[in-house]
C-alpha cells in the first residue's frame, strides 16, 4: 500500500491525532489541510495500514514522518520503562534501609509488688525477645527476681536457640567469677516449645529456673556460669531495676549470680514474609510455678511491616531514585527534541 500525504499548517507544535481505527481520522482527511497556524507548512507522510488506535503525540519538529513518530513514541515507552524501573530500585533500596527489627508485641506488667515487661520483635527470621524486670522496688527475698516469660506465638514456628546476652546497661552481681564473657548468659537461660503444664497454656516459655518444665537440653548456647549445667534455683534471673544489691535474704545474695535488670534472646526459626502475634503471655517470679505467675498485661505492637514510618535516609533514598529517573527522561526527551 502507497504511503498517503497529511498537510498540516504549525507554529512550533506538531499535533497528531489518531483515532479508534486505521481507516477514520478525526479533524483530518487523506489529502486534506488543517490548519494548526499560518506560518509554515508540514508535511506528514504516513502508512494507513500502520496506525495503531489512540494515539495522542505531540513533538517539537519538523519534516515529522510516521516512522519518526514511532520511534518518538517507542522512545517515550522505553523512558517511562527506565523511570519506572529506577523507582522500584529506589523502593527496594529504601526498604533495605528500613530493614530493623519490629516489635509486633510489648508487654508490661506493673503491680506495687512487682513489674515486668516483655518485647517481642521480628527480624527477618529471627524473633528477638527482650525480658526485663521493671519493678522500682528492692529485690529482698527469690520470689522478687524475674525467673521467666511464657507465651504461645502463632502458627507455632520451629524456633532454635540462637543466643542470649545481657541488654545494654545490664550487670551480673553476686557472680565471684566477674561479668560473663562478651555478656554471654546463654549457658544460665532456657527456651522450649511445647510445653505441657505451663501457666496459662501457654505453649512456649523461656525461663532461668527449671521450673519443672526446662531441662540441660533447652538452654541457649553459652557456658555454664553456675552449676549445675541446667537450668536450676534462682541464678541469673533478673534482679528489679530498683534494687539494692547491697540488702536482700541469703537466697538472694548467695545466689551465684543475679543480673540487673535485663537480657536479650533471639531465636531463628520465623517465616520472614509473614506476621505474628502472641497470647498467654505471663511472667514468672522465683523458682516454683507456684510462686508468684502474673498474665500480661499493659500490650502494643504491630503487625511486622505495618505503620513504619521511614527514616530521613529512606526518604533520601526514594526522592533521590524519584529525582534520576526525572532527569533522564528529561533528557532523553530533550535529545529527541533537537534532532
Amino acid at each position: 500500500m502507497q504511503p498517503r500525504s497529511l498537510n498540516f499548517n504549525t507554529n512550533s507544535v506538531v499535533a497528531w491525532i489518531l483515532l479508534t481505527s486505521s481507516s477514520t481520522r478525526r479533524g483530518a482527511r487523506v489529502g486534506e489541510s488543517t490548519s494548526l497556524a499560518q506560518d509554515r507548512r508540514l508535511n506528514i507522510r504516513f502508512n494507513t495500514h500502520r496506525l495503531p488506535p489512540g494515539e495522542v503525540i505531540i513533538r517539537k519538529k519538523s519534516n515529522y514522518t510516521w516512522d519518526q513518530g514511532i520511534e518518538d513514541n517507542h522512545m517515550r515507552k522505553n523512558a517511562t520503562n527506565l523511570l519506572l524501573s529506577t523507582l522500584a530500585a529506589g523502593l527496594l533500596a529504601a526498604s533495605a534501609a528500613n530493614a530493623a527489627p519490629v516489635t509486633f508485641y510489648d508487654g508490661t506488667f506493673t503491680s506495687a509488688a512487682r513489674a515486668a515487661n516483655a518485647k517481642f520483635a521480628q527480624d527477618g527470621t529471627n524473633l528477638i525477645v527482650t525480658l526485663t524486670n521493671t519493678w522500682t522496688g528492692d529485690v529482698l527475698v527469690p520470689v522478687d527476681v524475674l525467673t521467666g516469660v511464657f507465651f504461645t506465638l502463632s502458627g507455632d514456628p520451629t524456633l532454635t536457640r540462637v543466643s542470649a546476652l545481657l541488654n545494654t546497661g545490664s550487670t551480673v552481681f553476686y557472680d565471684a567469677d566477674g561479668q560473663p564473657s562478651g555478656g554471654v548468659v546463654g549457658g544460665e537461660w532456657a527456651y522450649k516449645d511445647g510445653l505441657a503444664g505451663a501457666p496459662h497454656s501457654a505453649d512456649e516459655g523461656i525461663s532461668s529456673s527449671g521450673l519443672g518444665l526446662f531441662g540441660p537440653g533447652d538452654r541457649f548456647p553459652g557456658a555454664d556460669l553456675q552449676s549445675p549445667t541446667s537450668p536450676n534455683g534462682l541464678e541469673y534471673g533478673l534482679l528489679s531495676a530498683g534494687d539494692n544489691t547491697a540488702t536482700g535474704n541469703a537466697g538472694v545474695l548467695d545466689s551465684g549470680g543475679l543480673i540487673k535488670n535485663s537480657v536479650v534472646f533471639t531465636l531463628s526459626g520465623l517465616d520472614a514474609t509473614k506476621s505474628y502475634t502472641l497470647s498467654n503471655v505471663s511472667f514468672q517470679w522465683g523458682t516454683n510455678l507456684s510462686e508468684p505467675n502474673e498474665t500480661c498485661c499493659t500490650s502494643s505492637g504491630g503487625i511486622p511491616g505495618s505503620g513504619d514510618v521511614p527514616e530521613p535516609g529512606t526518604l533520601s533514598l526514594f526522592g533521590g531514585a524519584l529525582l534520576l529517573g526525572s532527569l533522564t527522561y528529561a533528557r532523553r526527551r530533550k535529545a529527541r527534541a533537537s534532532v
